[in-house]
């Protein structure tokens, strides 16, 4: 992973985020990184955060205010795709690999996270579940393969849908049987 402008690699080992997110602190969710642009936070639940085998996973509750439906909207269209976060550093590690300095973030105190126009890393992704839920819908009813990125955002829908109304009769619970369908087309 690489930075914009800078003379030297930076990139994230796994676990980096580890830390900070055992510690809870609140952490904000922002619009490239702008303090008057909140989308949610940690402190009140409207932000989710978790550290899987890519990197930090990033999941809001966007507020209903007009900058969080017009970036919803950009990210939709893919004007905004991609995502940033603001840190101090912990703990990192530098090493010489032929003419190149490389960064290596170790540990990291997270200050926000943002959906950015020019991000630092290019590898990041933004995304807004509705469009991916909407697709998937549209390719189920084409009869078409569904991706299992979109396969999964089904899935989760129907798990909070389920955990919301609590788990009816298997035979008369129509999200139980779909949800089964989808997983036999995993098979």
């Amino acid at each position: 992973m690489g930075t914009r402008g800078k003379t030297f690699r930076e990139q994230i080992a796994p676990g980096a985020f580890a830390k900070a997110l055992d510690e809870k602190r609140d952490v904000v969710f922002l619009v490239n990184h702008d303090p008057n642009l909140v989308l949610g936070r940690t402190g009140n639940g409207t932000l989710n955060l978790a550290e899987d085998e890519r990197g930090l996973v990033v999941e809001g509750d966007f507020p209903d205010t007009s900058y969080a439906r017009d970036l919803a909207t950009l990210i939709e269209r893919r004007d905004v795709s991609q995502m940033s976060f603001g840190f101090r550093v912990r703990e990192d590690k530098w090493e010489r690999r032929g003419l190149e300095n490389v960064r290596t973030l170790v540990d990291v105190d997270l200050l926000d996270v943002s959906a950015v126009t020019f991000p630092a890393y290019e590898e990041t992704n933004a995304e807004v579940e509705e469009r991916m839920l909407a697709t998937a819908l549209r390719e189920v009813r084409e009869g078409k393969q569904i991706s299992s990125k979109n396969r999964a955002s089904i899935l989760a829908v129907i798990e909070t849908l389920s955990a919301l109304v609590g788990e009816p009769e298997v035979e008369a619970n129509s999200l139980y049987n779909y949800r089964q369908r989808l997983r036999e087309r995993e098979l």
